[in-house]
């Protein structure tokens, strides 16, 4: 896919290591940031929510935002529960972030019956890397070494990216890949946002899109006033719409995936294209 084309008129598609990111939007945030604390009590009345901190802090404030991942405490003081799925495309996946000796310089995804194996350039000496074995593999570990025997059927390009990583000591982060679908996003004057609110799979690559178009959203609705009371259900009726289309390309994209080898093959070369151009063809728009 040409994506530069794809995306032409609206920004450049480029790739960010997410310790850069995690650096910009700490640089840029403007506000004091409490770290090792997490929070083990939400109680709302009279506008204002009263919060208590697991070192025993305790502070009000006018609205709070849980974006607190996908094993959100606040999804679960807020409703009284905190479950998660196993997504769609995978139970599990490994990650990691290796030299790029491939010459990765566009999004490429390798498939075989038991594996998946994504990369994307993150500039032009290091590229980024998921990898699962399918949902019918019958094969799950924690142990890296197990991507040696699920990436056999795989071009050696493919087989070398995955050997050079484990040869060198590259940290590969193991964890399950978990879909969160929470209806609704918040009660009164808390509010969940990213994969707190709607986690899933990475197969549209929109997590962290996603997350921060909620932030803004949501920065855009408190700061047009001045009551927040009805802040939590005017997301909801703004972010619901796009997010429900995100999720739900995410599952035609899986179960492409995870069609028999002889039938993906053939369907990714029949609508791979015009499947991948119809998912993304709305997020041009603004959120």
């Amino acid at each position: 896919m040409d994506v530069e084309e794809f995306w032409r008129g609206v920004a450049p598609p480029v790739g960010v290591h997410r310790q850069h990111l995690h650096g910009a939007l700490l640089d840029a945030v403007g506000a004091k940031i409490r770290m090792g604390a997490t929070v083990s009590a939400l109680e709302q009345g009279g506008g204002q929510v009263a919060v208590t901190f697991s070192d025993g802090a305790t502070a009000s404030y006018g609205f709070v935002v849980g974006a607190d991942g996908v094993h959100s405490t606040v999804r679960g003081l807020l409703f009284g529960r905190s479950e998660t799925r196993p997504s769609s495309l995978t139970a599990a996946a490994w990650r990691f972030v290796t030299a790029n000796d491939m010459g990765i310089d566009c999004w490429t995804v390798w498939a075989s019956p038991g594996a998946l194996l994504l990369a994307v350039p993150i500039d032009d000496n290091r590229s980024y890397h998921f990898a699962s074995l399918l949902r019918d593999h019958p094969g799950r570990a924690t142990d890296p070494s197990v991507l040696i025997g699920a990436t056999d059927a795989f071009c050696e390009p493919a087989r070398r990216i995955v050997a050079q990583a484990l040869e060198r000591g590259d940290p590969i982060h193991h964890s399950p890949v978990e879909d969160v679908r929470q209806a609704p996003y918040g009660r009164g004057r808390v509010l969940l946002i990213g994969d707190a609110a709607h986690a899933m799979a990475p197969a549209m690559a929109q997590g962290a899109a996603l997350a921060m178009e909620d932030a803004l959203v949501l920065a855009d609705l408190l700061a047009a006033g001045p009551s927040w009371d009805k802040a939590t259900k005017l997301f909801g009726q703004r972010r619901r719409p796009r997010i429900a289309w995100v999720q739900q390309h995410t599952d035609r994209q899986a179960k492409l995936a995870n069609l028999p080898p002889l039938t993906r093959r053939i369907s990714g070369k029949l609508v791979g294209a015009r499947l991948w151009q119809n998912s993304f063809a709305p997020l041009r728009d603004p959120y």
